[in-house]
């Protein structure tokens, strides 16, 4: 083997070690103290955030599509504007919440709180 093919290799490991390490720590923030957090903006898809603590976080215009927030705690948590195209919502807490211009399309909402949240006006519901 040439130094040259080596060296590519050498490469190509350290790019997929760069990929795995992002991905976990990047998506898994299960059971996790997010509470007054201002997460505004950020892109959390496909996140797991199962019985994470969002109560009172910032989530205006977050992007949270795919992301599984079962039984998350998103009590007065403002998610104005936010992507939540496909999460899993199934038994979120989410009274007090705001949820103003919020996207729900496809969420998965049994036993969450929904009907609760202090607004949804605008929101896209499932």
């Amino acid at each position: 083997m040439t130094k040259g093919r080596k060296v590519a290799i050498l490469f190509d490991l350290c790019l997929l070690l760069l990929v795995m390490v992002r991905c976990q720590t990047q998506l898994d923030y299960e059971g996790t103290d997010l509470r007054r957090k201002n997460l505004s903006g950020d892109d959390m898809s496909g996140a797991n955030l199962e019985r994470a603590d969002l109560s009172g976080a910032i989530l205006t215009g977050t992007n949270l599509s795919g992301a599984s927030l079962v039984d998350a705690n998103l009590r007065e948590a403002n998610l104005n504007g936010a992507n939540l195209m496909g999460a899993d919502l199934r038994g979120a807490d989410l009274t007090g919440a705001i949820l103003n211009g919020a996207i729900l399309t496809n969420a998965k909402v049994t036993g969450a709180q929904l009907s609760q949240a202090a607004s949804y006006e605008g929101a896209t519901l499932p």
